[in-house]
């Protein structure tokens, strides 16, 4: 069966087929009436035949199906998707993209779940750090949501941001936790009038996250205090990863960006 079979019957597409290209063959009637007659049918045929195979975005959660499953024994976690999505190779860590809706489709909306060794920084912490980066580097940044949740049943934290990337409106998910050893990054990229079309699949894929063979690390982590923009002058975090230092300034409501290597401020966060 051919796309399109559902929707026209042949002798439909016969009549339609000689009407366009073979008019004088037809008896000499007026072809108006049969012209508003089959335009609804020919315009849904076309639209039809311009699809891809992909997902169905009406889809509602009974209907969604995680029937493949993604096994990191390495880093200690099952992730389950929908066979429609696509795993790319992403090192120890796992991408999976969405099909395609339709040929204009310009961007696959996206799930990238990592899995690396855990630093001395709280969750809390680590979130404000990822926040005041963002707003440092990404066009167009705007924070959603920042509050707290689970991953694979462990505390975590949410968040929730647009952005611009060329000349597509953006929105990302981020859940994080430490877990064992490891700190866990669930990541949902997609465009921004897509993003909550999606969540039911994510929410699924989600609930299906599972983190297993994980040993209690075997220090503490050192306390950090979480550090808001709203905070008194000389309130202050640092980033190990990059040897920066992240300091309040209440009177002009910034962040000041400090190189620790040289004490030279690199750059003011409104």
């Amino acid at each position: 069966m051919q796309k399109g079979d559902l929707l026209l019957s042949y002798p439909c597409r016969t009549l339609i087929t000689e009407m366009i290209r073979y008019p004088s063959s037809l008896p000499e009637i007026s072809y108006v009436p049969y012209f508003f007659i089959f335009l609804p049918i020919i315009l849904s045929y076309v639209a039809y035949s311009d699809a891809q195979p992909g997902i169905d975005l009406s889809s509602n959660v009974s209907k969604i199906h995680l029937d493949k499953i993604y096994e990191n024994s390495e880093k200690n976690f099952n992730i389950s998707y929908p066979s429609e999505w696509k795993q790319l190779s992403n090192g120890d860590n796992i991408t999976l993209v969405s099909p395609l809706e339709n040929k204009s489709d310009n961007f696959q909306e996206r799930i990238i779940f990592t899995g690396e060794s855990a630093s001395n920084t709280e969750l809390t912490t680590m979130g404000s750090l990822k926040i005041l980066g963002y707003k440092e580097n990404l066009d167009g940044f705007a924070l959603s949501d920042f509050k707290k949740d689970v991953l694979a049943g462990s505390p975590a934290y949410k968040i929730v941001y647009s952005y611009r990337q060329a000349n597509n409106s953006m929105t990302k998910l981020e859940i994080f936790s430490k877990i064992g050893t490891k700190t866990y990054s669930f990541n949902y990229v997609a465009e921004a009038n897509k993003y909550k079309t999606y969540l039911p699949i994510i929410e699924e894929v989600l609930k299906r996250i599972v983190i297993h063979g994980f040993k209690a690390p075997a220090n503490k982590s050192s306390k950090l205090t979480q550090l808001h923009i709203s905070d008194d002058p000389a309130a202050m975090v640092a980033n190990p990863a990059s040897d920066k230092l992240y300091v309040t300034n209440l009177r002009y409501h910034s962040v000041s960006v400090v190189d620790s290597s040289t004490d030279r401020v690199i750059k003011e966060i409104e």
